[in-house]
């Protein structure tokens, strides 16, 4: 006995109609689970990238990893520029980097390994050549110190640490002079912060010119709450799910979350296009109601939207085969 396509449709919507609290509750669930971990995902990423096998990155980080497996250290440079005055060896400036190494060592007990400024060197000659690589060799009113801290990879601990540096220097620096506070950690949790600024410019901007899009066409206020849920839903799940991953993987780079939101509301807003939008002609053209025009909607509209879908994912886990890790996590993602 063979089964058409459309008989096996109305068998499976059959069977979703009888179970749809299960369903509902699923979404439910998906929903907790995205609220309590899909924001944490937003801190779990990262701007260091691994070397592709095979390339002289990867070679040179190995051979390093080799050569120092006991460097276990992170750097922050500290940048001081004197305003008014005629080179950077001054007791002002003096002042600044040492109260600036105190703030570092004030943050919590024992993070601060050590440090280097032009002050830290033994008087003598001999020390010259060290402490002069530390001065700007084009401006003569500027210098850097380099402190050194234990590893830290918690988003939040490094954003604490960056912004008790940053509040620090505001009150250490005088006279117009300035002080900046630079390092890898620090780029990234200004990317982190970018990131959610641009989550959440999209969400103001973006998704209000869309829904609005979307009642235009659809001719009904009411059916905007579904892709609203649905936006929500997809995105707080997916990132939930991104943060279970990069706890056992490899963290994302730290625009992944801005592109995942991208997506997930272009294609949740778009694919609600083209179900809303066959719904209301079964209510107004095939005078259907209810359950049945749902049902009719999925059939004829459902089609086109697990082709596109299916064709997404294809693209996606294409890009997962790139040796290159910005490239596969943004295919995971």
């Amino acid at each position: 006995m063979t089964c058409t396509f459309r008989e096996a449709y109305d068998k499976y919507f059959s069977i979703l109609a009888r179970f749809k609290w299960v369903v509902i509750v699923f979404w439910l669930a998906a929903l907790g689970f995205g609220f309590g971990f899909g924001l944490q995902f937003l801190s779990a990423v990262s701007i260091e990238v691994d070397a592709p096998k095979g390339t002289r990155g990867y070679d040179a980080q190995h051979a390093f990893r080799d050569l120092f497996p006991d460097h276990n250290q992170q750097s922050y440079l500290l940048y001081f520029e004197c305003k008014n005055c005629e080179t950077a060896v001054n007791n002002n400036t003096r002042r600044q980097v040492e109260d600036s190494i105190r703030a570092a060592g004030s943050w919590k007990d024992g993070y601060l390994q050590g440090y280097q400024s032009y002050w830290s060197f033994p008087p003598g000659p001999g020390y010259d050549p060290p402490r002069n690589r530390l001065l700007s060799q084009i401006n003569k009113r500027a210098m850097v110190a380099v402190i050194n801290t234990s590893p830290e990879f918690n988003t939040a601990d490094l954003k604490s640490f960056v912004t008790h540096m940053r509040d620090n220097i505001k009150r250490i620096r005088s006279g117009g002079d300035y002080i900046g506070f630079l390092g890898s950690q620090a780029v990234l949790v200004d990317s982190v912060e970018e990131s959610s600024t641009t989550i959440t410019e999209i969400d103001l901007i973006v998704l209000p010119l869309a829904l609005s899009v979307l009642v235009y066409v659809v001719g009904s206020w009411r059916m905007v709450i579904i892709p609203i849920i649905n936006v929500g839903t997809t995105l707080l799940a997916s990132f939930a799910i991104m943060y279970g991953l990069t706890t056992v993987t490899a963290k994302a780079p730290s625009f992944v979350p801005s592109v995942m939101e991208a997506m997930v509301m272009a294609l949740s807003i778009d694919y609600s296009l083209f179900i809303l939008t066959r719904y209301r002609y079964e209510l107004s053209k095939n005078h259907r109601r209810g359950v049945q025009a749902v049902q009719e909607a999925v059939y004829h509209a459902g089609e086109v939207v697990f082709m596109s879908g299916m064709t997404l994912v294809s693209c996606f886990l294409g890009m997962c085969g790139f040796p290159t890790q910005t490239v596969y996590m943004v295919g995971v993602g």
